[in-house]
């Protein structure tokens, strides 16, 4: 808590959203205990014990509350009323809040985005109201990002389908979305103003999709969808057996933007912004702006926003001239995705993500320091890209085998192959968008670099796929068993530290504790000094 202050917060930040998930208790007891606890920790702040103890069990209750409190529906919300028109014809009157995104739906396509509601149609005339739906249009409508509709369908609660211990009800949940709108081919669908509200915002989509035509353009559509995926985060082009390739080489992570893709794009904006005449802290600080905008631009996933939260600090130490703590970063950015929405704990995305970082912050130095006592540049890549790989699966199998039910181990070798030639693909693909404006043909030398290379990655994934116990279904793999291996992990991991720490202790000991009778023990040893002969 004084150390690393991020990272306490957000561990106590997060037991309490988990106690909330699962501990039912009062809005009354829990403030009255979270003051005792400050009260406590006010009085014994000069024991450092009972100082972090007594806050941080003091900001579990806070986050308990804060959980709750974002639980908490108002009571215009759509959510009340809507069990009383569902399967019925009901019209609403609302904004387009999120981008609008074309979908396969049985060789169909269907339209689906995020509708702000304001208004129901009530037998009583037009009533008021809050809230989120989800709407799936089946129809052939231009409907864009901030758009004033009223649009009529028919209110369902989701289809509770789930993917192993992935459900579908609970992800939209997350999002504040309790009810779908579906509105079929005959029902009204009128625009009643365009642009009405989030103008920056429906800028950034409408950019987004510009984006994505030029790959459309320049390259085949499979092709086109591995792009979009890489660079503007969008995955529903990419094509069904393309994707099962990825995931059974454990390679899928590299179809989402991360930290890896988010910090090739840091790169190229700061070596853009070289070539204009002004200072460094103005270079630094739209860098920072662009950033933020290329987070807005990808969808705003937790792994990105993780992602550009840790780039966006690392750069204001460089403005303050002040270091940066990798822990004390991804806890400070942990912590204000929980505080944008306190359920993205919950978040598949958000869980792999960070676990993946802290691993690599935890494994990376260590690695560097075996790989420095080897002279070979390619034995060092080698020990380092081994490493992280094996740390990161065996950190992430737990969690993998309980969502997806599928176990990797052809992941050691896809990596070391996959991500170095994907850095090359997610730098071609940034350098076909920026010559598409400026020269076709530069853009078109890039497009013919990505589609070599991009066939060079399908055709490896494809042979790794083919090797023999590449990959693993497995069974339903529930709760208890996830904890107890990563407890069975954790305790092997502090056996071996233990064990380390003992011996490298007990081997760098004076030889003068050694001193029996006669003489002393080194003397007995010929002057090695060392405990054996």
């Amino acid at each position: 808590m004084t150390q690393r202050p991020f990272v306490g917060i957000f561990m106590f930040w997060a037991i309490g959203i988990i106690c909330h998930r699962y501990i039912s208790a009062s809005f009354s007891g829990v403030v009255a205990l979270s003051c005792l606890f400050l009260f406590v920790a006010m009085l014994g702040r000069h024991r450092p014990i009972c100082w972090n103890v007594c806050l941080g069990a003091a900001l579990i209750g806070v986050s308990f509350l804060y959980a709750q409190n974002v639980e908490v529906l108002p009571r215009d919300h759509i959510h009340h009323v809507a069990r009383y028109y569902s399967g019925k014809l009901t019209t609403l009157k609302g904004t387009v809040a999120t981008d609008v995104e074309t979908r396969s739906f049985f060789n169909k396509k269907k339209k689906v985005f995020t509708l702000q509601v304001e208004e129901i149609k009530t037998p009583w005339g037009w009533r008021p109201k809050s809230g989120k739906v989800l709407v799936n249009v089946f129809q052939d409508k231009e409907i864009h990002c901030g758009d004033l509709l009223r649009i009529e369908g028919k209110l369902h609660r989701p289809y509770n389908f789930s993917d192993g211990n992935f459900s579908y009800t609970d992800y939209l949940e997350m999002k504040g979305v309790y009810w779908i709108l579906s509105v079929g081919r005959q029902a009204s669908v009128e625009i009643l103003k365009t642009g009405y509200q989030y103008q920056w915002l429906a800028a950034i989509f409408r950019w987004r999709d510009h984006l994505t035509s030029v790959f459309d353009q320049y390259l085949s559509p499979a092709e086109a969808g591995l792009m979009s995926a890489m660079i503007l985060g969008d995955r529903a082009a990419i094509p069904t057996h393309i994707m099962d390739l990825f995931e059974h080489t454990g390679t899928v992570h590299v179809l989402a933007i991360s930290g890896f893709n988010v910090g090739i794009v840091a790169g190229l904006f700061l070596l853009i912004l070289k070539i204009f005449p002004i200072g460094r802290k103005t270079q630094l600080w739209l860098a920072i702006g662009l950033l933020i905008v290329y987070c807005v631009l990808t969808g705003s996933p937790p792994s990105v926003v993780r992602a550009t939260i840790m780039i966006i600090v690392f750069l204001l130490g460089f403005l303050l001239e002040r270091p940066t703590d990798s822990f004390n970063t991804l806890g400070l950015a942990g912590l204000l995705l929980l505080l944008i929405n306190p359920f993205h704990l919950f978040d598949i995305g958000f869980q792999l993500s960070f676990l993946a970082v802290l691993i690599i912050i935890l494994v990376g130095p260590r690695l560097e320091l075996i790989a420095s006592s080897f002279s070979s540049q390619y034995a060092k890549w080698l020990i380092n890209a081994l490493g992280i790989s094996l740390s990161v699966w065996l950190g992430l199998a737990g969690f993998i085998a309980y969502y997806f039910q599928i176990v990797t181990p052809i992941i050691f070798v896809a990596n070391l192959i996959v991500i170095p030639l994907m850095s090359a693909v997610v730098a071609l693909g940034l350098g076909l968008l920026a010559f598409a404006f400026i020269s076709g043909y530069c853009a078109q030398m890039f497009a013919l670099c990505l589609k070599l290379l991009l066939n060079v990655v399908v055709a490896s994934i494809y042979l790794m796929d083919q090797l023999p116990g590449a990959y693993f279904l497995i069974k339903s793999v529930n709760f208890w068993q996830v904890v107890i291996y990563y407890l069975g992990g954790t305790g092997l991991l502090i056996l071996i530290l233990f064990l380390k720490r003992f011996f490298g202790s007990w081997y760098n000991k004076p030889a003068s504790i050694f001193k029996i009778n006669d003489g002393s023990f080194k003397s007995r040893l010929g002057g090695t000094g060392r405990p054996y002969a």
